[in-house]
């Protein structure tokens, strides 16, 4: 008997220490589920029973490239210009003004624009840009005339055209100016787009890539060495401003073209306007806005056909408008191959604020001009 209930003793012992175990063992479940709420970055549990300083090594992280640095933009003044092109010519596009024509396509990226009259009481656009690999498409393209190729040549740009007054083709050649022509290269190079509904002379374009291959087949060189000279004199502070209020102006190029700019205090530019709407490019559907308008007169005249115009690009008197005011000023040009030079009233050389240009020749009336 006695023996008999010293088994039992130890069954029961045994039971004891088994829900001991058990107990523990439950314990121990909800003391490390409790540490894994607690700790969801995932921290091994053995750090219940051991004391550690150590952290977790930070994460790696990937070093950023820096930016190359951009240059000088010799046609605005402006850090703005990628530095494979720093030493390059600029590219000189003859735009088609025409109403049926808009909208222009690039117009917003161009850094230089010359608006000057032409037939009847037309103007046409030559427009120049330091990075022709700005825009996807630049038109529509229409022919040169002999102007435009003096203003090219003065400013050594690369012409590109779709045609020209034999005029300009007597200036090209008199002149040696670089140029790409449509009428020569056709669909090699250039692009017809019909699907705009337009007459044929507004469908002209041209791309970067054809733009590219175009001149690497006339052996057209862009870069060259020394680097490009500004084509301004720039105001570094972008402080030249006039005393002549000048938020909206309107510029009677020709009895039937009125080029209009409206000033935004905001950014201090302007609004491009012409035919009675805002300026758009036809990329982008952006609108266009330049930070200086200079509006020049000159003598304008019948060339010996009775039909082309000429414009005297000697010298004259004009307005420099920027920062919402305007001011007199005196131009010159010279021969074909000298560039545009600029005083203001005091016979000092014009110092231009750093931005995008719209250049106007016109031989109307400087009392037309409205400021205000």
């Amino acid at each position: 008997m006695a023996t008999g209930r010293k088994r039992k003793r130890k069954i029961a012992k045994g039971r004891v220490a088994a829900a001991v175990i058990f107990a523990l063992a439950g314990i121990l479940l909800i003391l490390m589920g409790t540490w894994a709420l607690l700790h969801p970055e995932g921290m091994g549990f053995g750090s219940l029973f051991t004391s550690t300083s150590q952290s977790d090594p930070p994460e790696e992280s990937t070093p950023q490239q820096p930016q190359p640095a951009l240059a000088l933009n010799p046609l605005t003044g402006t850090q703005t210009l990628a530095q494979d092109m720093a030493n390059a010519r600029p590219v000189a596009f003859m735009i088609n003004n025409a109403q049926a024509a808009l909208p222009h396509n690039g117009i917003a990226n161009f850094d230089v624009v010359y608006e000057l009259p032409v037939e009847g009481a037309s103007t046409r656009l030559m427009a120049l840009t330091a990075d022709y690999r700005q825009a996807p498409r630049y038109g529509s393209l229409r022919s040169a005339r002999h102007d435009f190729v003096e203003l090219a040549k003065g400013a050594d740009a690369v012409l590109v055209h779709w045609g020209g007054s034999d005029f300009a083709y007597n200036a090209i050649s008199q002149y040696g100016v670089d140029h790409l022509d449509g009428m020569t290269y056709g669909e090699r190079y250039f692009i017809t787009d019909r699907s705009l509904g337009r007459a044929l002379e507004h469908t002209r374009f041209i791309e970067p890539d054809g733009l590219s291959q175009g001149l690497a087949a006339v052996s057209v060189q862009i870069q060259q060495e020394g680097g490009y000279a500004p084509l301004f004199s720039f105001n570094a502070a972008g402080d030249t401003a006039g005393s002549l209020a000048a938020v909206q102006v309107s510029v009677p190029v020709t009895w039937e073209v009125t080029a209009t700019f409206d000033y935004d205090p905001q950014t201090k530019q302007y609004a491009k306007g012409e035919f009675g709407s805002a300026e758009t490019d036809g990329n982008t559907g952006e609108e266009v806005y330049v930070d200086n308008v200079f509006v020049l007169y000159a003598d304008v005249s019948l060339m010996s056909d009775g039909v082309h115009r000429d414009i005297d690009l000697s010298s004259g008197s004009g307005y420099y408008i920027s920062q919402g005011t305007a001011q007199p000023i005196s131009w010159s040009k010279g021969d074909a191959s000298a560039r545009l030079t600029f005083t203001d009233a005091s016979g000092a050389e014009l110092q231009v604020n750093p931005g995008k240009s719209w250049v106007i020749f016109t031989g109307s009336d400087p009392d037309d001009l409205q400021l205000s």
